[in-house]
């Protein structure tokens, strides 16, 4: 990638359009890089993610280009597909073949007692987490010391490095539903706010498109499952980060912990689904739907509902308004309108390998650290301002309008979607770490007319001194924003934990019961819902489970929740 680097380097100072140098002239974030100075080499194995829809090769990347050229470190990027993130860390792990830097590809709180604190395969970060080697996260740590907390294990070490967002107050999660309003309003139906109500709208669609799919994606990708925006509605309430379409995961339901698969309501679950299927409200390839088969139905304009972001498959403005995320349902079971909580604290994002190089692991710490700044945290999410040299003429950046709203721009200074631009040009895919405190515009510089450059300050500087944050509804992603600010968020209440760390002998428990009980599961849910196994098993399936010790795994969640419900008097 080095050659890269120098070839466009080069084509940048022969137009006259960047000057390398100039770019240590207007930050103050990174004045110290390069880390590794002229005549030196140092080369870092990372394993990061890759966007199926929008990914590049890493030498095509703003990020990793950037990377390279100021902080001196020869990074050899391996990129794996998100899609397949969770088996390619199986098989790192089992082998013990890990690169240095695992930069995005997100490490659970079991996995981290695992690998960390009880096989000792990832480094412990606590001895280089100091003034001298991380000033900017010890600094930012005075501001959110939530932060190293949630990354600390029981044995007190830290195996990985926080994040913290905003952002993601709006994030994705089990409440994700989007409606084809052109199907809704040639319906005469409102948006359902029910469950009886949903159904019947499906129902209408069913109708009035038979050769359509009312009840859209499927089970293959579980964050377009549109089990988990229904199991919802029967007052089940997880974490706003992960997917629960099969009941596997804790829950609370009526200030309870439960395993849904094993709570007696779900059955009222399982015999709506069923109902659907049979009906032939959605897909008879529902459990082999892939992305691709997705996407497709979604361009041909052949389903009614989506459990994802529409917009990923209809980048056009007149394709993607037509889809709106709908509020979450109440029903017979369910009286409140209520979405399950998000942690705007992250963790597992970033992690190194035990056995790096002693002589690496400092100056990666450094390169890390820079991204605790206002400047970096905002390269993380949107890249560099459009007036800045860092952009390297290889993207255009960001710019903020009049109204406080963020647009970004290819490099030849069109408009582009900003999923498209971070995941694509920008090329970073490690948004779970560093500030990311979802910096706006500070307001005495947008009063003096600065709207376009990087004069960003995060709320824990400046928290009275901001501007509200506007998003842009031409583009998917901010009309996305702008429909779960208003239709979700209002909802979102306290569920079970997201971040929960439990001791060795406990995790290994888990582990163990999950790997028995989760494809159990998985399995027999499919089967209640096609009719291969019939709905009058269930309490036979309760005792099955029952059998397989999910009562013991209820037990370990029932005491984390109590823990965590002490811990909040």
């Amino acid at each position: 990638m080095k050659k890269l680097v120098s070839v466009l380097l080069t084509l940048a100072l022969l137009l006259g359009s960047v000057s390398a140098l100039a770019a240590y002239n207007d930050h103050t974030d990174y004045v110290d890089w390069p880390i590794v100075k002229d005549g030196e080499k140092l080369t870092v194995s990372v394993a990061t993610k890759r966007s199926e829809q929008y990914g590049k090769d890493p030498d095509q990347q703003w990020f990793w280009i950037w990377s390279e050229t100021y902080s001196g470190i020869d990074f050899e990027v391996d990129q794996i597909l998100s899609t397949a993130v969770d088996e390619r860390k199986s098989l790192m792990f089992a082998s013990g073949d890990l690169p240095d830097l695992l930069f995005g590809v997100n490490l659970t709180t079991s996995e981290l007692v695992r690998y960390g604190m009880s096989e000792g395969m990832l480094l412990d970060l606590t001895p280089y987490i100091t003034p001298e080697i991380m000033p900017n996260l010890c600094k930012w740590n005075e501001a959110y010391p939530e932060g190293l907390a949630y990354c600390t294990t029981p044995d007190g070490k830290i195996y990985t490095l926080p994040g913290f967002s905003d952002l993601f107050i709006l994030g994705d999660g089990p409440n994700e539903m989007q409606i084809n309003t052109d199907w809704l309003k040639e319906a005469g139906l409102e948006m359902p706010k029910t469950l009886d109500e949903f159904t019947a709208m499906l129902y209408k669609f069913k109708e009035l498109h038979p050769e359509g799919v009312p009840l859209g994606s499927g089970a293959k990708n579980a964050d377009n499952d549109p089990r988990n925006y229904i199991l919802n509605a029967f007052g089940y309430l997880w974490p706003g980060e992960y997917s629960n379409q099969i009941g596997i995961q804790p829950a609370v339901r009526e200030g309870k912990t439960v395993i849904p698969a094993y709570d007696d309501t779900f059955v009222e679950f399982l015999k709506l689904m069923n109902q659907y299927y049979t009906d032939g409200l959605m897909s008879a390839d529902f459990f082999t739907i892939d992305q691709t088969t997705a996407y497709a139905q979604l361009a041909e304009d052949a389903v009614g509902t989506y459990a994802g972001l529409a917009y990923l498959a209809l980048p056009e403005k007149e394709d993607f308004t037509k889809w709106v995320d709908a509020t979450p349902l109440t029903s017979q079971w369910n009286d409140t309108v209520q979405a399950g909580a998000l942690n705007k604290f992250r963790y597992g994002y970033v992690s190194l390998n035990a056995n790096v190089e002693e002589s690496k692991i400092v100056p990666i710490m450094k390169y890390l650290d820079a991204f605790y700044t206002d400047l970096l945290g905002m390269y993380l999410w949107c890249g560099p301002a459009a007036t800045s040299s860092d952009t390297m003429g290889i993207i255009g950046g960001y710019m903020v309008t009049e109204d406080n709203a963020y647009v970004w721009l290819d490099a030849e200074g069109n408009k582009t979607d900003s999923q498209a631009f971070m995941e694509g040009d920008a090329g970073n895919m490690a948004h779970g770490f560093g500030n990311r405190s979802h910096p706006l515009q500070n307001k005495e510089a947008f009063d003096a007319g600065v709207t376009n450059r990087p004069e960003m300050r995060s709320y824990y500087y400046n928290k009275d001194n901001i501007l509200p944050y506007a998003y842009d509804p031409n583009f998917g992603s901010g009309a996305h924003m702008l429909n779960l600010k208003n239709n979700v968020e209002p909802y979102r209440t306290d569920s079970f934990p997201m971040i929960v760390y439990y001791d060795e002998e406990t995790t290994l428990a888990i582990d163990e019961l999950n790997t028995i009980l989760e494809p159990y599961i998985e399995s027999e849910v499919a089967k209640f819902i096609t009719g291969a196994r019939s709905i009058d098993e269930f309490p036979k399936f309760q005792e099955e489970l029952k059998g397989m010790g999910i009562e013991e795994l209820l037990g370990y969640y029932t005491t984390a929740y109590e823990n965590y419900l002490s811990a909040q008097k």
